[in-house]
Parts: C-alpha cells; structure tokens; sequence
C-alpha cells in the first residue's frame, strides 16, 4: 500500500510541475523563456506525457486482454476522437 501511495504522490508532483513550471517561466520573464530550447522542451513535455499515459491506459504491457474489454477501451478511444474532430478540442482549457 505504501509503495502505491508512493507512486501516485510522485505521479501527482510531476504532474503539477509540468503545469507549474511553464506557466512560472512565462510570467516571471516572458523576455528570456519565449524561446529557445528549455520553452520548446516545456511546450512539448506536456502532450509527450498525455500521450504516454494513453498508451498505458489503454494497452497494459504484458496483459492479454479480453475481447470486451478491448472493445470497451476502443469504444472510449474513438469516442475521445470523433469529440476532438467535432469540437476541434481533446478536452484542453
């Protein structure tokens, strides 16, 4: 259990630092972070990490996974899809 609550509190952190720091970089010197190769790595870290976690949700490693189950995450996939084609938007503020 204490690994567990481990891992999501680490999780969490990186998480809130991804959102965190872009945003702290931007307001506190718009002059020195607009560009460059730390806002460009900044930038694309966030959907990198989006990205990542969809895989894993949807395709565990080293898991056979039942055919309903598949379905179902398929089903929850080009849901998300035909939302983003719809309303040009994957769920971002």
């Amino acid at each position: 259990m204490g690994e567990v609550l481990g891992a999501v509190l680490l999780v969490a952190a990186g998480t809130y630092l991804m959102r965190l720091l872009p945003l702290h970089l931007a307001l506190r010197g718009r002059r020195k972070f607009t560009t460059g190769a730390l806002s460009e790595a900044l930038n694309m870290a966030g959907p990198a990490l989006i990205a990542a976690f969809l895989v894993v949700s949807v395709l565990p490693p080293q898991q056979q996974i039942a055919t309903g189950e598949l379905l179902k995450r398929s089903t929850a996939l080009l849901t998300v899809l035909l939302a983003q084609h719809r309303w040009a938007n994957l769920g971002q503020a």
